[in-house]
């Protein structure tokens, strides 16, 4: 289980592949690393692959404080210095959509591209739109992290996913396990971090390449917001994964990376 100090928190993370082009991912709240674990596995040769429990969450340290956009973008870039990551694309989900923002916005010198998962930059969006899941979502995260079991994370995979009965034994045991570990006052300060920074505005600072992928029936980030992502930089593109929910990369993990891929190599 590598761990490295970035940014002064000992951060969990799991590589594979090998190669020049970097990628590095960043889950949603209260999930962790394992949801990138099949997309990774699936990605070409040449394509280095980082996916890093958040500070919080998972196997990483749960700091009593300083949880937000800028110190998660912060912990990122630390990160990458640590392990003489020059340049990387990053791929954030959901929430943390907006670290991958702020990075791209912020940090054009460590990151090339920036992709998008199911993710949303403006607040109105953030407050549900016509996402039918959130307000079962907002009373998941207010559930002790230590009462989240098997069953509990089954109730929240049928919010997350298009279909939670085609999901591996082995990959919800583990998300349940995962998210048993996250901090609560991590999910608290996940959860403020649109509020305390603007991520509208950071998207319209963003320069480089940045692919938005949505799933068709998201019940959580609606497809306007992705479309309007895409339209909000002067590289966007949309990729829209059919009979899809929240979590592409576990739901479709081959056409995710396949996507991904293109765009990586592009």
């Amino acid at each position: 289980m590598p761990t490295v100090t970035a940014n002064g928190v000992n951060i969990h993370y799991e590589v594979s592949g090998d190669g020049d082009r970097k990628v590095i991912f960043l889950h949603g709240l209260m999930l962790s690393w394992r949801i990138w674990e099949q997309a990774m596995k699936q990605m070409p040769a040449g394509v280095q692959c980082y996916a890093l429990d958040m500070r919080g969450a998972g196997d990483s340290e749960k700091p009593a404080e300083n949880y937000g956009y800028p110190t998660f973008a912060q912990d990122v870039s630390s990160f990458m210095k640590e392990l003489n990551l020059d340049k990387a694309t990053v791929v954030g989900h959901s929430i943390n959509g907006g670290t991958a923002i702020y990075l791209g916005a912020n940090y054009a010198s460590q990151i090339d591209k920036v992709v998008l998962v199911s993710t949303f930059a403006r607040m109105s969006a953030m407050a549900g739109g016509e996402g039918s899941g959130m307000q079962e979502m907002s009373k998941m995260f207010s559930t002790p992290p230590s009462e989240i079991d098997r069953q509990t994370m089954e109730s929240i995979l049928q919010f997350l996913v298009a279909d939670s009965n085609s999901l591996p034994t082995d990959l919800v045991d583990g998300l349940a396990e995962d998210a048993s570990k996250t901090a609560m006052n991590a999910i608290i300060g996940t959860a403020m971090s649109p509020m305390a920074t603007n991520i509208e505005e950071e998207l319209k600072k963003v320069s480089l390449p940045v692919l938005v992928v949505q799933g068709d029936k998201d019940s959580l980030s609606t497809m306007e917001e992705a479309q309007f992502m895409s339209q909000a930089v002067s590289m966007g593109k949309l990729f829209v994964v059919g009979d899809c929910g929240h979590c592409p990369m576990i739901e479709h993990p081959a056409d995710f990376a396949a996507a991904l891929s293109s765009f990586v190599e592009s």
